[in-house]
């Protein structure tokens, strides 16, 4: 799913590891210093308050919780100071697994930081117009769990630092779980900062992957805040909440890095900027454990900051998010790549794909989207359930989900306010899962705007803090990869060609052939004879679309549109051509060298005659039973050309892939 599940911070003296597979350390040395000039009693008050947070960190540490570590290894990551220790690569067994737990803080701590929060009111009391002290108030507050409290004291900012109180009082908003006045407060801190104060606020290098990062260092000026908006736009983890979670975490995470500038870390040294990045890239600690090794270790004990529990890799990859050539739908997804950064975007923050099958219609100047998903297996064998009470697990399949199909522009005008453009459900329904009562997946055939979209599928269960989710770019009908002069308009499920008002043909859209389907009885292989069934709509065989892409060896049917006809059309002539899409490395050397012979493509061509009651320009739908039981494993590409006896074509293309164990 991801490649980390948490990360570590160690005092250089042992030099020891994380104790936990998933996770990555820090080795960190040296002080950094941050002189403040004040007035003489101002000096003494902030003082006694930079005196009263550094004897607080002291004793947390004091009273920390031993755990067990080893030796380290090679550092994956240098981040200043800091070594990081990126492991556990790959999918991670349990895609619901919450991360490592820490024991809760002792009520010596608790009582020593309320001590603490009673000192920071009383001196920010006294200088109400210090940042750095408001910073602690509200920090502290906040850890102890009061955000009330924190929205109270932020109020009371009197900073002359640009955005400085606005953004306190955001952070508190955020730890209310008040999202959408936590992005309206930020708005309003970075619109009263400098260009380079909002640059470094909005700046999302620390956590895109490598490819992204090294673009983003290649660009300036309008170019780079051009790809950075972009990267917020794309990244934001669901269209259906009015709001960016992950953008609102980072710009909180920036928050809270400043607040530590200048400030004891439990880790026995000061803030500096290596762990302003690791705490942006990878959150806030929810804890902290002092390792106890088994050799002889001199001075204290080296420490470790657990990250946040449940935090997961919620950035697409760098094509996604690049936009250099046509993304593919696993483009969009966040699993199995390697985190650079790890994130709890508000309450669905468990993001897992859906498998789908989505494939475009036209209705005059708006586009008909007819989608089908299917949820992913339950992990099997994983260890997050030993030892937890069997009617406290969460179903592996969503019971009572929020479903919602949005379009986004793929590229915003710059006339656009943000909202997602929700899809007018025409038909929306569900698949029942064996066994668990839950859904197994559901289906859809939705209206919307035409133009180049961002679809997004998406299905939420806030209750379990879980989701799952499907994004693929798609075009209008009309502009297909064989008439557009933009590399970009070659993605989507399938291509077609034609343009408004000549000859073009809808995706592909694959049927199940069930036993209490209307085709029981009534299907025949194709023959010389080939036969289309023009009985139903797209509205009435939706029901039945294939959830996945990926088949077994079974018969389907085929069902699409064709538009343009006119009145002079009096006949249509149709092939439907079967070929393999996948030619590994020998294969092409045994053809090239004549020892094996080329894949012949399975083709059928057959007419169809216009029925002249058939009203001019009105889609004409028509679906095909197909036999695909002989079809070997692997990848396959099923072409539909439509031509006219003018010479007029139009076709669409659609690969699918084989697989017995997927019945």
């Amino acid at each position: 799913m991801i490649a980390v599940w948490g990360w570590a911070l160690l005092l250089a003296q042992g030099g020891l590891a994380a104790p936990d597979p998933g996770a990555a350390s820090v080795l960190v040395a040296g002080p950094v210093a941050h002189p403040v000039h004040l007035s003489a009693d101002s000096a003494q008050l902030l003082g006694d308050a930079r005196t009263a947070q550094a004897r607080f960190e002291r004793l947390r540490i004091r009273n920390a919780p031993y755990t067990w570590g080893w030796s380290q290894g090679e550092c994956t990551e240098r981040v200043g100071r800091l070594c990081l220790q990126l492991s556990g690569t790959g999918r991670e067994p349990d895609p619901w697994a919450t991360g490592r737990q820490v024991e809760p803080e002792g009520e010596t701590v608790i009582e020593a930081r309320a001590e603490l929060l009673e000192e920071l009111e009383r001196v920010a009391r006294e200088i109400p117009g210090d940042h750095w002290v408001v910073g602690q108030w509200v920090r502290y507050l906040g850890e102890a769990g009061d955000w009330e409290a924190a929205r109270e004291a932020a109020r009371e900012c009197r900073s002359t630092r640009p955005g400085w109180c606005d953004s306190l009082e955001a952070l508190a908003a955020h730890g209310l779980g008040e999202m959408a006045e936590a992005e309206r407060l930020h708005r309003r801190a970075i619109e009263q900062m400098d260009p380079d104060q909002r640059e470094a606020r909005l700046d999302p290098e620390w956590l895109v992957d490598v490819e992204t990062w090294r673009t983003l260092r290649g660009l300036d000026g309008a170019e780079r805040d051009a790809l950075v908006e972009r990267i917020w736009y794309r990244a934001n983890p669901w269209f259906s909440t009015p709001f960016n979670e992950l953008w609102i975490e980072h710009l909180s995470r920036h928050i809270r890095a400043e607040i530590r500038e200048g400030t004891r870390t439990p880790y026995g040294f000061n803030w500096g900027r290596d762990l302003a990045q690791i705490l942006v890239r990878f959150g806030e600690e929810s804890g902290f454990e002092r390792i106890r090794e088994t050799s002889l270790q001199l001075g204290p004990p080296p420490v470790i900051g657990r990250g946040q529990v449940g935090a997961r890799f919620l950035l697409p990859s760098a094509r996604a998010l690049l936009d250099e050539e046509a993304p593919a739908p696993s483009d969009f997804s966040t699993e199995g790549l390697v985190a650079r950064s790890l994130h709890r975007a508000g309450e669905t923050h468990r993001i897992r794909g859906l498998e789908a099958q989505v494939a475009r219609f036209q209705r005059g100047d708006s586009l008909l989207v007819a989608a089908a998903w299917r949820y992913p297996p339950p992990p099997e064998g994983h260890e997050y359930w030993e030892g937890v009470a069997a009617d406290t697990l969460p179903p592996p399949r969503p019971r009572s989900p929020q479903t919602a199909l949005l379009l986004q522009p793929w590229s915003p005008p710059p006339e656009w306010n943000g909202e997602p453009e929700r899809m007018r459900e025409l038909v929306l329904g569900s698949r029942p899962a064996e066994g668990d009562g839950g859904e197994a997946g559901g289906y859809a055939l939705s209206l919307g705007s035409a133009g180049p979209k961002l679809l997004s599928i998406e299905v939420r269960e806030p209750e379990r803090a879980r989701g799952w989710r499907y994004r693929d770019r798609v075009v209008p009908v009309s502009q297909g990869a064989a008439e557009s002069s933009d590399p970009l308009e070659s993605s989507g499920p399938a291509q077609t060609s034609g343009s408004p008002g000549q000859l073009s043909v809808s995706d592909l859209l694959l049927l199940e052939i069930r036993p209490d389907a209307e085709t029981v009885g009534r299907y025949e292989p194709p023959g010389d004879g080939v036969m289309t069934d023009s009985d139903g709509t797209i509205e009435s065989v939706i029901p039945r679309a294939a959830s996945s892409l990926r088949l077994p060896p079974a018969p389907v049917e085929l069902a699409w549109e064709v538009y343009g006809l006119r009145e002079s059309v009096e006949h249509l002539t149709v092939v439907l051509e079967v070929g393999h899409s996948e030619r590994g490395v020998f294969r092409r050397l045994g053809e090239a060298l004549r020892v094996v012979g080329a894949r012949t493509p399975t083709r059928i061509r057959w007419e169809e005659w216009v029925d002249s009651g058939e009203a001019p320009g009105a889609p004409r739908f028509r679906r095909l039973a197909v036999d695909l039981s002989d079809l070997s494993s692997g990848v396959h590409e099923l072409r539909l050309e439509v031509s006219l006896a003018n010479g007029e074509r139009a076709e669409a293309t659609l690969e699918i892939e084989i697989d017995p164990s997927s019945g």
